[in-house]
């Protein structure tokens, strides 16, 4: 059913799932597809009542995409009209229309258990006690079966009721009459946990749960009577066909009221689902389907879905964020198909410095499924271990100037600061420095920001390993007076990374001009006091024009293009003016998410940010070393 989903998608057909059933045990294993999705792919969702609503907006469905109508299902046992008299109902399973007839619904049990076979162990023993008891009260007894292949009756009790004539099966692939007739023609209702014990209520008719083994039971809260034994079952089922009646508190019918229905059991509820159905076809189809998942995250909600990850060999590091950060469920990158199919989307990780599976790529557009790009953020957690920042996109990674990714398209359209964002990036560009500023000479200072070897954005941003080259030589070139420095690239991850610009190359290229190497900040950040910082695609040139100095790009960086920067090639895909501030507030605050390895939590950007450059977390100022001419 989730790939009708998916392919209703791509043909823009809007999708609303109408749920069957409601939790029958544990909430948590509710609606759990055996992929470990557990969140609506449907555009829209018509639930039964609260429980539902409740369980689908804390596992991040949208509230503006759900709506609580009652179910259809129940409308039936409003004011029901048999179809066929006492007489025509007993002769079709040869019993007895004089004596009482009691109703078992058994149950597969293939769901929201911890093992079927246990179960159903204990469903056989609750109806062999139920045929015992059924003898000494002289009840006659039908076993309706689940609709499903797999029968519920061992040969034990099947050679016991078929040699009965007070007892009688029904199911499980075809049934001699509907649910509604049986539940109306019977004096109490049995089973282990099935919705039919409600449906029996609503019928008017008593019910008794047989909780045969311990599970955490849906219509306790209903005050449904529960026999766990055959002493109990004796007891209540006599009390039952004295009684004729439900056996439930008004208190318990008030919880499932609002639990269950939208606020009453009133028959109405496939009129409301049918109304919803026309409004959501008469809308635009922009406003009748979701975005896409990948969006949907981007914009800031969460999701229960399964991503197909890029990297059967992701670091895990990445787990903890990415599950707290996008509530996402890893399928990995399963070599079978049809494992495969079970993801929703697919997740893009770290291209910028891991490499992506080929089969992922194959796989994923073979599926149809839409990509999320998911990249280290701006600020480092200060150890290997952990990952603290991520940025997001549903377009391209935010380094890739081959396209044009969700950060650059919100930068290209209306969106402005108001006071408030303002005020916030104001009080966070004095944290993003790192160390005091220098004294002070009468020369300029340059500096020259290297990259590692193997950053992918460098391609992406429209340069090579040559443009370091050309970029050292340009600096040195632009005031023979200037102090220049170079600062090497941040150590992503566990490893350090290589340079492109080595002493070696630095050496050979400044001759015997007077080159200061620094180390990378720990954290996100730039060293104060530098007139004019170069970059090729290197993320700490933002910092750099928000601090005042002049920047200028030898590759393409996301923040080139905007009329801050000093480019030294054409920048695609920029179509207006921006600040520097603006671009930090939509690459900083609205495109990057931010989780505290310490308390395993998703945090605000201000948490992960020292309150001044020296910082209670005690990132290390930069250091110098002098290459040696």
């Amino acid at each position: 059913m989730r790939e009708i989903v998916h392919c209703c998608r791509v043909l823009k057909i809007p999708t609303i799932l109408v749920p069957h059933e409601s939790v029958f045990i544990d909430e948590e294993r509710y609606y759990v597809a055996r992929s470990g999705a557990n969140m609506p792919a449907t555009d829209h969702v018509l639930a039964w009542g609260q429980m539902q609503q409740r369980i689908f907006l804390e596992r991040g469905y949208r509230p503006d995409r759900l709506l609580v109508t009652g179910s259809p299902k129940f409308d039936i046992f409003h004011r029901y009209q048999p179809t066929l008299d006492r007489e025509a109902y007993a002769s079709i399973f040869a019993l007895d229309p004089s004596l009482p007839i009691v109703l078992f619904a058994g149950q597969p049990l293939d769901s929201q258990v911890d093992s079927q076979d246990y179960a159903l162990d204990r469903q056989s023993q609750a109806i062999e006690d139920l045929l015992d008891v059924a003898r000494e009260l002289d009840v006659q007894v039908i076993i309706r079966q689940p609709p499903a292949k797999r029968t519920i009756i061992d040969q034990k009790t099947r050679l016991k009721i078929e040699t009965s004539v007070d007892f009688a099966i029904d199911g499980p692939v075809k049934f001699l009459v509907s649910p509604e007739e049986a539940l109306y023609h019977a004096a109490a209702v049995l089973s282990v946990n099935s919705t039919m014990l409600f449906e029996a209520v609503l019928m008017g008719r008593p019910s008794i749960s047989m909780p045969y083994f311990k599970f955490e039971q849906i219509w306790q809260k209903l005050d449904i009577a529960r026999a766990p034994d055959k002493d109990t079952l004796r007891r209540l089922l006599a009390e039952a066909l004295a009684k004729g009646k439900p056996m439930v508190s008004d208190q318990g019918m008030g919880w499932a009221r609002r639990e269950l229905a939208a606020g009453a059991f009133d028959g109405g509820a496939a009129a409301r689902v049918c109304a919803e159905m026309v409004r959501i076809a008469a809308l635009p189809r922009r406003e009748a389907m979701r975005p896409g998942i990948p969006e949907e995250l981007v914009e800031g909600h969460t999701s229960g879905a399964i991503a197909l990850l890029s990297n059967e060999a992701l670091p895990a590091r990445w787990t903890p964020p990415l599950r707290r950060l996008f509530g996402f469920k890893a399928l990995s990158l399963p070599r079978e198909m049809r494992k495969a199919a079970g993801a929703d989307y697919g997740m893009r990780i770290d291209q910028r410095f891991q490499t992506v599976d080929p089969y992922y790529q194959s796989v994923r557009r073979l599926l149809g499924r839409p990509e999320l790009f998911v990249d280290h953020g701006f600020v480092a957690s200060g150890t290997p271990k952990a990952v603290a920042s991520l940025i997001c996109d549903d377009r391209a990674s935010y380094y890739d100037a081959t396209r044009e990714s969700r950060l650059v398209a919100r930068l290209n359209g209306e969106m402005a600061l108001g006071p408030a964002e303002r005020d916030r990036v104001a009080a966070l560009l004095p944290r993003l420095s790192v160390g005091p500023e220098p004294l002070r000479t009468s020369a300029r200072r340059i500096l020259v920001v290297d990259q590692a070897l193997n950053d992918r954005a460098v391609a992406l941003g429209g340069a090579s390993v040559d443009s370091f080259a050309t970029m050292l030589k340009v600096a040195l070139e632009a005031d023979p007076s200037a102090e220049i420095g170079v600062m090497a690239p941040a150590a992503i991850g566990s490893l350090p990374p290589a340079p492109i610009l080595t002493p070696e190359r630095i050496a050979e290229i400044a001759g015997s001009r007077k080159v200061t190497m620094l180390a990378a900040p720990e954290r996100s950040g730039l060293p104060a006091g530098w007139d004019v910082v170069h970059v090729v695609t290197a993320d700490v040139g933002l910092i750099a024009a928000l601090g005042g100095a002049e920047v200028v790009c030898h590759g393409t960086p996301f923040y080139a293009g905007w009329g801050f920067t000093t480019d030294r090639r054409a920048v695609p895909f920029r179509r207006r003016a921006r600040t520097a501030e603006e671009v930090f507030h939509v690459a900083w605050i609205v495109s990057s998410r931010y989780f505290d390895p310490r308390t395993g939590e998703p945090c605000a950007l201000e948490t992960l940010l020292p309150p001044t450059s020296a910082g209670p977390s005690a990132p290390a100022a930069a250091t110098a070393r002098t290459a040696v001419p």
